[in-house]
């Protein structure tokens, strides 16, 4: 399994950061289809009975399609829920202010094995 350190900050040079990331949601389905696209809002622990629990708030996107773009071959994905407060576009908040999103494959080396 693959793992990378994952961004989530209010200010990061006076810009929010908040990384996209995939997780496995049906190990029975092949590729994409068994993951979902998520978007980290905040990363949190907690002790309970000296037993610390990482946890995270995140922002879940879903499946646009049953298939990949036919024109692009990329998956496409859509949030989960839409607030329906004014967004302010900017570009450092583009997933604010977007409705659909491609899910690139090629954002490295083992997004292409994962996809397809």
């Amino acid at each position: 399994m693959q793992q990378e350190q994952i961004h989530c900050t209010l200010s990061w040079y006076s810009i929010k950061r908040r990384d996209c990331m995939l997780a496995t949601i049906d190990e029975d389905k092949p590729g994409f289809q068994g993951l979902s696209a998520a978007q980290a809002l905040l990363l949190f622990s907690f002790r309970h009975e000296k037993k610390t629990y990482p946890c995270a708030l995140l922002h879940w996107f879903t499946m646009y399609g049953q298939r990949r773009d036919p024109k692009m071959g990329l998956w496409q994905v859509q949030p989960a829920f839409h607030d329906q407060a004014q967004q302010n576009p900017c570009l450092a908040v583009s997933l604010d202010v977007f409705k659909l999103f491609y899910v690139n494959k090629y954002a490295d080396y083992h997004s292409n094995e994962i996809f397809f």
